[in-house]
């Protein structure tokens, strides 16, 4: 099996020629819309209505006294997250926003999708059982017009998260990628989840069991013939005692029965964060791994065509600069995509990093040089959407360290 694995450095690619339209590579003023309450709001996942967007992550309460001079102030460590969905227009002014979960714990919003007129955002409830607190698998139902219709919970005896979500292949429902806790020891194995359209639980399965603990991150149909998908699997290295964290990529058929893996080691520690299907018939992952104690992106390609995953040649490519690469957006010529992330620009204790987008073809080859926008504090891009007439929208986070707003960011790449 050929591994290869080369370096970008400083995240610029090979130039190429074509005929299609490439991004321009000056994109003026971009619009950029802030929102939340700028303690830990997040925008996770993005997507499309009628006359605007919709985002999904997290946004902050928190409790406010009035002052002497009449000003309302914050009652710091009041604060608490909630899973956070924002509805705009075009121009990104907001006109709904909805706080779910439960009060005074945190909750999350990691992944949104539409389906028959309604939205449903999953991700993440922590919930008050009397003794202790325990964490559930929450999806949210959202009308068009912001209304919240239903919520479910998928939990257990411990701690159960959900990442990811997506329609069946049956047309039936929607399956759900996480992890759950196992035992009382803390455990942590993948799982996933497969749901009506009105939230009962048809099955759930751990799929594969590896050594240490393990999540899924992302899953995606395999043509309708099962899911593949990604997340991290903990191993003991040959020489040493440290865990270390490494990408998976599997298999499963349509009843969520794990049947083809491989892993994949490189750095000391691998989060993967999205996953695409390449019009060359390959399959694409984008991460962050620690290179050297440092943080950077990494995509990693299987070559067409994809048989057996523990017999497919594969290319891993990691950026020369620090930063993190988080989505993969597959653009609608079928030819071209999208990195969203962010590239570390911190300079002596001046923490900083800026917006990162890649425009990259099958081959990875780069269409123009990375277009980057920031200022002040740490920002990322965290999901990307296509419109019909081929702008982008994105979201994420714009802070610092301790604060951030949840971030909606527009632009037109193509001339």
């Amino acid at each position: 099996m050929k591994r290869v694995i080369y370096i970008i450095s400083g995240i610029v690619f090979l130039m190429v020629s074509c005929e299609k339209p490439v991004p321009k590579g000056e994109f003026g003023n971009p619009l950029i819309k802030l929102y939340g309450d700028a303690f830990a709001d997040i925008g996770n996942s993005i997507t499309g209505s009628d006359d605007g967007y919709v985002l999904c992550g997290s946004l902050t309460l928190m409790d406010r006294v009035e002052n002497e001079a009449g000003n309302r102030e914050i009652v710091f460590g009041s604060e608490h997250l909630d899973m956070g969905i924002i509805f705009t227009d075009k121009n990104g002014v907001q006109k709904h926003k909805l706080n779910i979960g439960s009060p005074g714990l945190d909750d999350v919003g990691r992944k949104i999708v539409y389906h028959n007129g309604d939205y449903y955002c999953v991700g993440t409830a922590t919930l008050d059982r009397g003794a202790n607190f325990d964490k559930d698998v929450m999806v949210a139902r959202v009308s068009q017009s912001g209304t919240l219709v239903d919520t479910w919970y998928f939990g257990g005896a411990f701690d159960q998260e959900g990442y990811d979500i997506i329609l069946n292949n049956s047309n039936s429902g929607f399956v759900i990628c996480g992890s759950s806790v196992t035992n009382i020891e803390g455990n942590l194995e993948m799982k996933l989840w497969e749901v009506s359209f009105t939230g009962d639980l048809f099955r759930q399965a751990r799929s594969y069991d590896f050594e240490g603990d393990d999540a899924i991150s992302r899953i995606v149909s395999k043509n309708g013939n099962g899911y593949r998908i990604i997340g991290t699997t903990y191993q003991l290295p040959g020489s040493g005692t440290a865990e270390i964290k490494n990408l998976f990529i599997a298999n499963t058929n349509n009843e969520l029965v794990g049947n083809d893996f491989e892993i994949y080691t490189f750095g000391s520690n691998v989060d993967p964060t999205d996953l695409s299907y390449l019009g060359d018939g390959g399959f694409l992952v984008s991460g962050t791994s620690e290179q050297a104690g440092d943080s950077r992106g990494f995509l990693l390609k299987l070559e067409p065509p994809i048989t057996s995953l523990a017999t497919t040649d594969y290319t891993i490519n990691i950026s020369d600069d620090f930063g993190s690469y988080r989505s993969i957006l597959a653009l609608s010529d079928g030819e071209s995509y999208v990195i969203g992330g962010s590239i570390d620009k911190s300079q002596g204790n001046l923490s900083s990093a800026e917006n990162l987008f890649l425009f990259l073809d099958s081959d990875l080859n780069n269409l123009q040089s990375p277009y980057i926008t920031g200022g002040i504090g740490r920002q990322v891009i965290n999901d990307v959407f296509e419109e019909n007439d081929g702008k982008l929208v994105a979201t994420g986070s714009n802070g610092d360290d301790i604060r951030s707003l949840m971030t909606l960011i527009k632009f037109d790449p193509w001339e």
